[in-house]
């Protein structure tokens, strides 16, 4: 395995070499792709908005980027940070996930 590894970084590297020569001449445009797709993310102290709704009630809002894995377990574990101390087993928790599907159906209508 490792010498598949090695192998494999070797190409890599004879690739990543050749291709340094195009950067100046629109080879930077798909790395800047590349980096803008993977960037959206939630950055973490944004990520989470707490609400004291009543004593003893919180409304407490996580936000994830579109390409980030959602971690719940981890995000309460940061509301400490937000002076909110949560036990885990004695708590009740209203999940709610909102995800984009496309597919048949209505069209939106354009605007022009």
């Amino acid at each position: 395995m490792l010498l598949g590894l090695a192998l494999f970084g070797a190409v890599e590297l004879l690739f990543f070499g050749s291709n340094l020569f195009r950067l100046m001449h629109g080879g930077w445009k798909p790395l800047a792709l590349g980096g803008i797709i993977f960037l959206p993310r939630v950055d973490t102290a944004q990520r989470m908005r707490i609400a004291e709704l009543v004593p003893g009630i919180c409304l407490m809002a996580v936000r994830f980027g579109f390409r980030e894995e959602p971690d719940l377990t981890r995000a309460l574990e940061g509301a400490v940070d937000h002076g909110l101390g949560i036990d885990q087993m004695t708590t009740t928790y209203f999940v709610a996930r909102a995800t984009v599907i496309d597919g048949p159906g209505e069209r939106l209508p354009l605007l022009c």
